[in-house]
C-alpha cells in the first residue's frame, strides 16, 4: 500500500522522445472476509463461554464487539470470552474486523445461556428408619445455579416441603417400609432423583 512513480519514455528511430511521469497508487477498498461466518451460540449457565472468530485480509485485521459489558474480544486474534457472570438469558453481539484501511466486516449473532445441568443431591438421600408413634423428620439437599423445588411420589403418607427439601410423615406410620422417590427440580426442569426406604421399627417395650 503505498505509491509508485513512473516515467515513462516514447523514442523514435531519430532518437526523438517523449516523456511522461506518472504515480501508481495501490489502495486497499476490500473488506475482510468472514472464514467462517460468525453463528449464533449456546453457554452453560455458570461455565465459561469462548468463541473464536476469524476474518481474512490483505492487511492486519483488528476486532470489535458492542457489548463490552458482558464480553471481551481480544483485538487482534478474535477470541470473545464473557467478562461477566452470565444470565439465562438471549445475548444480542455486534462484532467488526476493521482492516488498517478502514475497511470493516460486521456480523450479528445470539449467545442465548442455558441450563441443561441436573441438580446435585449434597449428600445423597439415604435410607431411614422410625421408631412406631413417633414423628420422622428428614432434610433431603440438593445443589444448582437456579431455585430448586422438591417433590415426592407418596403424599399420603408423607409431606416435603417444597423450597426446603424438609420431608416429613403425613399419617400414622405403621410398622414396615415405605418407598419414597424424591425428586429435586430446577427452573429449567432439569432434575435429580433418589429412592430411600423409610423403615418403621418398634423397639419400644
Amino acid at each position: 500500500l503505498t505509491t509508485y512513480y513512473l516515467e515513462i519514455n516514447a523514442t523514435d528511430p531519430s532518437n526523438n522522445n517523449a516523456t511522461a511521469t506518472i504515480s501508481i497508487t495501490v489502495v486497499d477498498t476490500t473488506d475482510p472476509l468472514w472464514s467462517p461466518a460468525p453463528s449464533d451460540q449456546n453457554a452453560e449457565l455458570g461455565q465459561p463461554f469462548s468463541y473464536d472468530i476469524n476474518a481474512t485480509d490483505f492487511q492486519a485485521i483488528f476486532y470489535y464487539i458492542n457489548d463490552t459489558v458482558n464480553f471481551t474480544i481480544n483485538i487482534n486474534i478474535g477470541l470473545i470470552q464473557n467478562n461477566t457472570i452470565l444470565s439465562l438469558t438471549t445475548y444480542y453481539l455486534e462484532i467488526n474486523a476493521t482492516d488498517a484501511s478502514n475497511n470493516n466486516a460486521t456480523a450479528a449473532i445470539t449467545i442465548t445461556v442455558v441450563d441443561t445441568t441436573d441438580p446435585l443431591w449434597s449428600p445423597a438421600p439415604s435410607d431411614q428408619s422410625v421408631e412406631l408413634g413417633q414423628p420422622f423428620s428428614y432434610d433431603v439437599d440438593a445443589t444448582d445455579l437456579q431455585i430448586i423445588q422438591y417433590y415426592i411420589n407418596d403424599t399420603v403418607n408423607f409431606t416435603i416441603n417444597i423450597n426446603t427439601g424438609l420431608i416429613q410423615n403425613n399419617t400414622i406410620l405403621s410398622v414396615k417400609t415405605y418407598y419414597l422417590e424424591i425428586n429435586a427440580t430446577d427452573a429449567s426442569n432439569n432434575n435429580a432423583t433418589a429412592t430411600i426406604s423409610i423403615t418403621v421399627v418398634d423397639t419400644t417395650d
